[in-house]
């Protein structure tokens, strides 16, 4: 552990923040309180839906009002007030693909008004509005649905004119580490908090849709058939067919209930701010505000603690660990973004 501070090249002003969805004005007093600085937050549009129907205006369209509370216009005055509460706010146009009419739509009709509510930036999946984003006085954030997975694709979006990228979830810590250190001028965000994906978040194609079944909830939910073929049982190196069944029956039941069903990565914190990540995100829009609230808070309180902390050990030994940890921390790391961090295990829930 030590070694990877020691090849450290790069450190910034500690100014990092959990950044937390907004699906919910009355949670903007309780974030600014927790030391919350960033919010992400979406919105619908009738106007988009009459004219483009069921196209998606940003990832969790599917999920409506659930996620997506707010018309533009009342979108716009939270974000204002959040501005007032020292906040900074990025609005989500993340929707897998968009066709050259919605781009413009966007941009012509969204991004101007966004401006002038003091929004920070927009998050995007298409690269064919970071100019728009631009000259509208936006920072432009490439979302994780543009899979940047490498310091190649950092390069390209760097000559864009991107200001952020959002790291994929399935990226390991040493992974990061490499694209951090290849272009430490960016902003980049790490995911850390709450609903994690099986699936990678690049280029899906699946809708997610509140109460209709999507690709990845049909394959998490479905029935799986196990083959217990002769060759299966060798290869496993079972002595029946009893013995194979009960370890894959086993196997099936940890992925199926413990694999990123509540992801945390806040063992990872102490590094993260070793490299100079700019923003935690903190997943959910659609989910219960003060759960939400509850997980921003533990991650602040976490940052302010790996801060103080010289050493990572030092970090791991006082961090606030989260709900449930004999589940989320001891199902062999089926439920951490980061589960190359070993950590002492276990200790008394923070809750």
């Amino acid at each position: 552990m030590q070694a990877f501070i020691e090849d450290q090249t790069h450190t910034r002003p500690l100014s990092s923040t959990a950044l937390v969805p907004l699906n919910n004005a009355a949670a903007l007093p309780q974030l600014a309180q927790a030391g919350v600085k960033e919010i992400y937050v979406g919105f619908h549009d009738d106007a988009w839906d009459n004219r483009f129907e069921s196209s998606e205006l940003n990832r969790m369209s599917g999920f409506g009002s659930e996620a997506n509370p707010f018309d533009f216009e009342t979108m716009c005055e939270h974000i204002e007030r959040a501005s007032q509460l020292g906040m900074h706010a990025y609005v989500c146009f993340n929707a897998s693909s968009y066709t050259r009419d919605e781009l413009n739509f966007i941009a012509s009709r969204y991004l101007p008004g966004i401006a002038r509510s003091h929004a920070r930036g927009i998050i995007l999946s298409n690269q064919s509005l970071i100019d728009a984003g631009r000259e509208a006085g936006l920072q432009t954030v490439i979302s994780t649905v543009a899979g940047v997975f490498n310091e190649r694709l950092v390069a390209y979006y760097r000559r864009l004119g991107a200001g952020r990228i959002i790291l994929p979830r399935d990226l390991s810590i040493f992974e990061i580490e490499s694209i951090v250190q290849a272009a430490p001028e960016l902003e980049y965000e790490a995911f850390l908090m709450r609903n994690g994906c099986m699936f990678s978040d690049s280029h899906c194609l699946g809708k997610h849709c509140s109460g209709k079944p999507s690709l990845c909830s049909s394959l998490r939910s479905g029935t799986w058939t196990i083959d217990s073929t002769e060759a299966s049982r060798e290869a496993y190196g079972a002595e029946d067919d009893e013995v194979f069944l009960e370890h894959t029956r086993y196997t099936e039941w940890l992925l199926n209930t413990h694999y990123h069903r509540r992801t945390c990565g806040l063992c990872a914190l102490w590094r993260f701010e070793q490299l100079g990540i700019a923003a935690y995100k903190v997943v959910g829009r659609g989910d219960d505000v003060d759960d939400l609230v509850a997980d921003a808070k533990l991650v602040m309180d976490n940052l302010q603690i790996a801060r103080a902390s010289a050493t990572e050990e030092e970090y791991l030994a006082n961090m606030l660990l989260p709900r449930e940890p004999e589940t989320l921390c001891g199902m062999n790391g089926l439920s951490c973004y980061y589960p190359e961090i070993s950590r002492r295990w276990p200790r008394e829930s923070s809750s």
